[in-house]
């Protein structure tokens, strides 16, 4: 089997954070695109879920999607969430995997059952996918010792480990969260729908329109957003817009614009539900900030390969971003972005050396929608299932 088409069946167990698309989405839009037999898609609830449902989606080569809900609804407490998702995958595991090829799973608490039903035999491979890494998970020690001894035990049972970057896997293997000799990995990044856009819809940007994607929170650089917009309009820029779209301190942020008068530069959307309106609002923007916050040095975003780049360059956007994530020396090798310290000036600076002029600010969005393409999920996904092949 070198790529999904030859699976008769493949399961995903994924947790998700409801308003987000996530990594277990593309892989089922991957599914459905290239012909897999049959695919099952369980959701679980984290960090955020309107109802606290479990839901299932199952589907496939002439085979009609049906959608299931769970009775038990809830997502706090954390602890004994995980422990309801657990049980629950084994029961819908054996409800609805029964005869997988592969089932994929992106929390390490879902792997371990995923262990456990290819044990029985109701799957036939285990991939983890792990998706981000610190070495601090939480503040509480014993809960911290119990995560990664739950890691552990996914990792070295799992027949892959996907890793989202080179640098997530080895600090495990450094810091002796995994053993090495016992694991069997590969590297798969995230990725972006760049190969399925037509060149027209790159041509309808506003170069004074500026994006943000993701989570509005300090560690993704929200309290550098009124100071970068206020900087840039005192040089003369009134009519530039931030685009916001994501969840997190949203009424805080729109609160702030007011405060700052800057309500007419600064639109907040909130989370999105519909990635349609996630790609209306980036194709109309000229460039893209990440400003994360540098001076956490348990941060994930040292660590992982944040989704939200990797969004920005499949929308053709050159990106403005702190040297955080293991991506930077990507960015500035292919001349898609520009690294910025942690301030407002020098955020502005830099945005600003990207949109002087249409000549400029269309050789660096040409330079990024190059790259982009670098990380289609479909080039990701054929070349991490060739990989699962043949190990």
């Amino acid at each position: 089997m070198n790529d999904c088409t030859a699976y008769r069946k493949a399961a995903i167990f994924a947790h998700y954070q409801e308003g987000l698309s996530g990594f277990s989405d593309f892989l089922t839009e991957y599914f459905e695109r290239h012909g897999t037999g049959e695919f099952v898609h369980v959701r679980f609830p984290f960090l955020y879920s309107s109802d606290g449902a479990i839901s299932a989606q199952t589907g496939g080569k002439n085979t009609p999607v049906k959608s299931f809900k769970s009775l038990i609804r809830f997502y706090k407490p954390a602890p004994l969430s995980y422990l309801k998702d657990f049980l629950y995958a084994l029961w819908w595991g054996l409800r609805f995997t029964r005869g997988s090829d592969v089932l994929l799973a992106t929390s390490n608490i879902l792997a371990l059952a995923g262990i456990f039903l290819r044990a029985i035999g109701a799957v036939k491979k285990v991939v983890y996918v792990t998706i981000d890494y610190t070495p601090r998970r939480y503040a509480n020690p014993l809960a911290n010792w119990f995560y990664f001894l739950v890691d552990a035990a996914a990792s070295h049972g799992a027949d892959s480990v996907w890793a989202f970057s080179e640098k997530m896997i080895k600090s495990k293997m450094a810091d002796g969260r995994v053993n090495a000799s016992r694991l069997r990995w590969q590297i798969i990044s995230s990725g972006n729908r760049s190969d399925r856009y037509a060149d027209a819809r790159y041509q309808g940007y506003d170069r004074y329109r500026i994006a943000f994607l993701g989570g509005i929170l300090k560690s993704k650089g929200a309290e550098l957003f009124v100071p970068i917009v206020r900087n840039l309009v005192n040089r003369g820029m009134k009519e530039l817009v931030l685009e916001c779209a994501g969840g997190g301190a949203v009424d805080f942020l729109r609160q702030e614009a007011v405060r700052a008068g800057l309500e007419r530069n600064i639109i907040v959307h909130g989370p999105l539900k519909d990635y349609a309106d996630v790609e209306r609002i980036m194709f109309s923007c000229a460039a893209a900030i990440a400003p994360y916050y540098p001076h956490d040095p348990n941060s994930f975003t040292f660590f992982a390969d944040p989704a939200k780049i990797k969004d920005y360059l499949g929308f053709g956007l050159p990106v403005v971003l702190t040297d955080v994530p293991p991506i930077v020396p990507d960015i500035i090798k292919a001349g898609a972005g520009l690294v910025a310290g942690y301030s407002a000036e020098d955020f502005a600076d830099k945005i600003l050396a990207i949109i002087a002029d249409d000549k400029t600010c269309s050789q660096y969005r040409m330079r990024a929608r190059t790259l982009g393409l670098q990380y289609s999920w479909t080039r990701i996904f054929e070349r991490a299932f060739r990989e699962l092949a043949a190990q």
